[in-house]
């Protein structure tokens, strides 16, 4: 089952991600429901110091699959 989420964030913010991401061929809803599973399924995620782990690991995959798909 599907659910939506709102989040309230400056315009400004908003309009750069979608700009940064969609340069990747990606969209920020397709980034943010990646982020959001990554996160679900991490075993390693424990606490808030792995964010940054998390978030540099989630945009390399990222960045590997364009790689593939663009290849």
């Amino acid at each position: 089952m599907n659910t939506t989420i709102q989040i309230r964030i400056d315009s400004a913010l908003k309009a750069k991600a979608q700009k940064h991401f969609k340069s990747m061929g990606l969209s920020l809803s397709f980034v943010i429901k990646y982020f959001l599973t990554k996160v679900a399924d991490s075993k390693k995620f424990k606490n808030i110091s792995d964010l940054d782990i998390l978030i540099s690991e989630t945009m390399q995959e990222l960045k590997n699959k364009l790689l593939i798909k663009n290849s």
